[in-house]
């Protein structure tokens, strides 16, 4: 591939990843990976994997609703400056965009842009 298609390759690029479903783990192991998660089928609980490098970005779309919430757990830092751990989505089209930093040393997630998850 040569630099001057890196531009369309990425718009023709399939972004979407598989839920991991129950319990499953979220892991960016390429940029803009985006996770249409699906609490209904697959029960609630999601861990984000710890990045593996910095720049790195990952959406989190609920993509149904029963009643069950999507929660997303990080297993490293925290995901904004209020100290939150945990994100919770409770409602369809809930949206969590997060980017991978590195922290004095740890590489941790935070959260970019947020539509619908609450933070705790």
């Amino acid at each position: 591939m040569t630099g001057h298609r890196l531009p369309l390759d990425g718009y023709n690029a399939d972004w979407d990843a598989v839920d991991p479903g129950s319990d499953g783990v979220l892991v960016a192991d390429y940029d803009r990976k985006v996770y249409l998660c699906d609490p209904v089928t697959y029960n609630g609980a999601r861990t984000l994997a710890v990045p593996d490098k910095v720049g790195l970005i990952m959406t989190i779309v609920m993509q149904t609703d029963d009643g069950t919430n999507l929660v997303v757990t990080t297993s490293s830092g925290q995901l904004n400056q209020a100290g939150n751990t945990i994100m919770t989505a409770a409602d369809a089209g809930d949206t969590l965009v997060l980017m991978s930093i590195k922290q004095d040393t740890t590489l941790q997630w935070v959260v970019i842009s947020n539509d619908g998850f609450s933070g705790s």
